[in-house]
């Protein structure tokens, strides 16, 4: 996998859809933990966009995932 410039970490659906439609190259979705997590290029860069779910458990894993991962 590519290098990632940017990490986007949304709670639900609904906030992580907007950048979605935006990104193109979009890959299949990978549950870590219980994040979803897909990459996607916006604007020419590289984008891990990460649906994390509600609450700061939720969020610190959600983050903790996307930091580990990023180079996967």
């Amino acid at each position: 996998m590519s290098h990632v410039d940017v990490i986007v970490i949304a709670a639900m659906e609904e906030e992580i859809t907007p950048f979605l439609h935006r990104a193109t190259e979009v890959s299949e979705p990978q549950r870590i933990g219980n994040a979803i997590h897909r990459r996607g290029l916006i604007s020419g860069v590289q984008a891990l966009l990460v649906q994390g779910g509600i609450g700061l458990a939720n969020a610190a894993s959600a983050a903790t995932s996307a930091l580990v991962h990023r180079q996967c």
